[in-house]
């Protein structure tokens, strides 16, 4: 698509020229620090949904997802400034946010298949971090998507779900699950009609289809955590659902 350019007197104009972002949503561009405000401030539910994780999470003792609520923290901030600017640079930033989150899913799973030990488990994470981000720089040289990376990871996140639930000896509760993957569908459903101006209003700086995958995704992100809070690998203690529960509900 054509990327629209800022205006001179307009902050964000040299940085934003230096080097563009792959994509341009719907919402038209104003004049000020906040170049896309409802797609800017909607990463506010993001923050809010971190800040209830990471409470939770400690609340819980929860040991081995303790860092999904600073890393959700850190993907709403890396996209509020990412859509505060429209600059390339900063949309670096906003992918290593989706990278990190989307890892420690990824991390998790493999730990419950007992594919990787937890002593790895970090080491794998800087690792795969960075190689994401690296083919993100790369794709962008070449002109290829890179929001094809993270529905690569998203789809990895699903099959390691199914290969880790078919090898255990008792099912998990899903509920927490499907929730996610539904909030998930219908974040994707909006954004698909905002790149695509199927729905589009520019001046509306209020409701965006990319402002509502905000949103939706901040949701995500939630019940994901309310479904991996369930599970015990490292002597964690979990108040929200019991052994028994565990072991005789299969959805």
């Amino acid at each position: 698509m054509a990327l629209p350019s800022i205006a001179p007197h307009c902050p964000w104009h040299a940085l934003s020229e230096m080097a563009k972002p792959n994509v341009k949503w719907c919402e038209a561009m104003t004049c000020s620090w906040i170049t896309e405000p409802a797609n800017t401030w909607s990463n506010l539910a993001f923050i809010l949904a971190g800040i209830i994780i990471w409470r939770d999470s400690k609340k819980n003792n929860l040991e081995t997802i303790k860092l999904l609520g600073p890393t959700v923290i850190m993907m709403g901030l890396f996209s509020f400034i990412y859509h505060a600017s429209y600059t390339f640079y900063l949309q670096i930033f906003d992918f290593i946010g989706m990278f990190a989150f989307i890892g420690i899913l990824l991390l998790f799973n493999l730990r419950r298949m007992g594919v990787i030990s937890k002593d790895r488990q970090v080491p794998l994470f800087i690792g795969g971090v960075t190689f994401c981000t690296a083919l993100f720089l790369f794709f962008y040289w070449v002109n290829i998507p890179m929001q094809i990376i993270v529905a690569v990871l998203v789809v990895g996140v699903v099959a390691s779900e199914i290969m880790a639930r078919k090898n255990a000896n008792t099912k998990p509760v899903i509920t927490e699950f499907v929730k996610a993957m539904a909030c998930l569908g219908v974040a994707l459903t909006f954004t698909l009609l905002d790149v695509t101006r199927i729905w589009c209003n520019p001046q509306n700086h209020w409701i965006q289809g990319h402002a509502i995958w905000h949103i939706f995704n901040a949701a995500t992100v939630y019940f994901c955590y309310k479904y991996y809070k369930q599970f015990s690998l490292d002597g964690e203690t979990t108040s929200n659902f019991s052994n028994e529960k565990l072991a005789t509900e299969n959805i």
